[in-house]
Order: C-alpha cells, then sequence, then structure tokens
C-alpha cells in the first residue's frame, strides 16, 4: 500500500493506526511499523499506538476513542 501512497499527490490527511503488542504474526506489527515510518517521511500527519492486547473487540473498544479524537479533533467527538 505504501507505493500507491507514494504515487498518489499528497492529500491533507491524517492516519490513525494502531496494533496490538499480542498479533498471532510478528510480521503484522512490523509492516505497520513500517507503514506508519513510510507515512512520516512521505509528510502525513499520523498518530501510531502499540497497545497491551490482540485483534479483539476489546481492544477496539478501548482503542476507538482515541483514533475518533485525533482524526475528527476533541471538539468533534
Amino acid at each position: 500500500m505504501t507505493s500507491e501512497f507514494e504515487k498518489a499527490n499528497h492529500l491533507p490527511l491524517k492516519f490513525y493506526i494502531n496494533i496490538g503488542k499480542v498479533e498471532p504474526k510478528v510480521s503484522m506489527i512490523d509492516t505497520n511499523i513500517q507503514f506508519k515510518n513510510d507515512l512520516i517521511n512521505m509528510g502525513y500527519d499520523v498518530k501510531f499506538e502499540l497497545f497491551k492486547s490482540g485483534h479483539d473487540y476489546w481492544y477496539w473498544g478501548e482503542t476507538i476513542a482515541n483514533g475518533l479524537i485525533f482524526l475528527l479533533g476533541k471538539n468533534n467527538c
């Protein structure tokens, strides 16, 4: 996906990326960290969180507010 962003015109986008430390595949964590770094290097505003959980509803419930506040702003949530 990073190569697609490199080809596209830079847009005023913000990215919220989070992933659990207990993901079943370490490559998922590495891939998300690399994607975050690539976006930052391309000048995008990125918030990245590594959370102590896996890929489950509890994890999403605990972190979705962080993403919405970052993406929409505190006054819009």
